[in-house]
Parts: C-alpha cells; sequence; structure tokens
C-alpha cells in the first residue's frame, strides 16, 4: 500500500466523523458519497475488488475485506 492508502484513509475517516455530527441530509448525502468513493479507492488499491461496482458502493465478502483491512490497519498491524 503507498500514501494514497493515507489519504482515502483519512477522507474515509473525516466522512465518518461529519456523517455521525448534525447536518442537512444535502450534507449528509455529500459525506457519504465521499465516504464510499474512499472505501472503494481503497478496496481497489489492497486489490479487495478489481472493478467499481455500478452504484459506487462496494458490499458482501468485499466489504467484509475492507472492514478486516481498516481494522488491522487502525490497530498497527499492517502499514499503508
Amino acid at each position: 500500500m503507498t500514501s494514497h492508502f493515507d489519504f482515502h484513509y483519512a477522507r474515509y475517516k473525516q466522512a465518518g466523523e461529519k456523517m455521525s455530527q448534525d447536518c442537512e441530509p444535502k450534507d449528509f448525502k455529500r459525506w457519504h458519497d465521499i465516504r464510499e468513493a474512499a472505501r472503494t479507492a481503497i478496496a481497489l488499491e489492497a486489490g479487495i475488488i478489481d472493478t467499481i461496482p455500478n452504484d459506487g458502493i462496494i458490499r458482501g465478502s468485499a466489504l467484509y475485506k475492507f472492514i478486516l483491512l481498516v481494522r488491522r490497519y487502525e490497530l498497527g498491524d499492517i502499514a499503508a
């Protein structure tokens, strides 16, 4: 993984934080879309997926693998 991971991870976390705050529906959608885009970029870079889903949202086993990857990163088991 490269510094791209760090960039997308930071956007992923920032968007999640913004979504948890009280915001207007328009702003919530914007942050949701940013979070999904960051998630997809990380999954592509890590080889979890090889194509972007039609709706831009990863699901199923790919989502589970993404969650495990981020968890391992946050615990320091892997470096970006």
